[in-house]
């Protein structure tokens, strides 16, 4: 018999991006979340809100797999296995060992050494560009504009999620839904570089 889940994490995120929408949207949205968070129920969504959901799923999933496994680690406990935090159940890491001095040069060579090969990877470190890959749910945005403002998506700077969620908060979800559309059908686009800049532009001159 499968196990009922009775509880799932809801954050204030999820709160955040259904905040913009229209008191039936809003419950739609919530019904959706709290039958896949509590039933695995796959809702079935249309046009913003399936959106919103993208962004919100790999964060149930995630919640859901974790209380799948402590799920398991309490009946492994029951069958007789060592429960989760005990001793037993760790496993020994081996202490690393440490570097052997070569016995054919002095330490003060060795330290020598080991200080110049610092250097050497601090200059290398510099020189490279560090670039952090993206979230799951910023992954699903990505996809999930892509899916909808194609031509938007594929400006030199597309929109980020963190710019969009920015910009939504400053004026609202449908105003921004709506210069989405508008920059997806402007013949011009692409002579623009920065969607962020261009739909903030838009809104502001709208909002003037």
């Amino acid at each position: 018999m499968t196990e009922q889940r009775d509880s799932f994490v809801f954050y204030r995120s999820f709160k955040e991006c259904i905040a913009e929408l229209s008191d039936l949207e809003k419950l739609i949205m919530y019904e959706a979340i709290s039958d896949y968070a509590l039933d695995r129920m796959e809702p079935n969504l249309t046009g913003f809100p399936k959106m919103l959901f993208r962004l919100i799923k790999p964060q149930l999933d995630a919640n859901f797999m974790r209380w799948k496994n402590g799920h398991k680690g309490k009946e492994f406990g029951k069958l007789g296995g060592a429960p989760i935090g005990n001793q037993n159940a760790r496993k020994t890491k081996s202490t690393p060992k440490q570097p052997l001095i070569n016995p054919k040069t002095t330490p003060n060579e060795n330290v020598n050494a080991n200080e110049n090969e610092n250097v050497d990877i601090k200059k290398e470190n510099n020189k490279k560009k560090i670039i952090q890959p993206m979230t799951d749910e910023e992954l699903t945005f990505v996809e999930g504009m892509k899916a909808t403002y194609q031509r938007v998506m594929n400006m030199p700077e597309p929109l980020t999620l963190a710019q969009y969620q920015a910009i939504v908060k400053l004026y609202g979800a449908d105003p921004v839904r709506q210069k989405l559309e508008d920059m997806e059908n402007w013949e011009s686009l692409s002579k623009k570089h920065s969607a962020n800049l261009t739909l903030r532009n838009w809104l502001r001159k709208d909002n003037k």
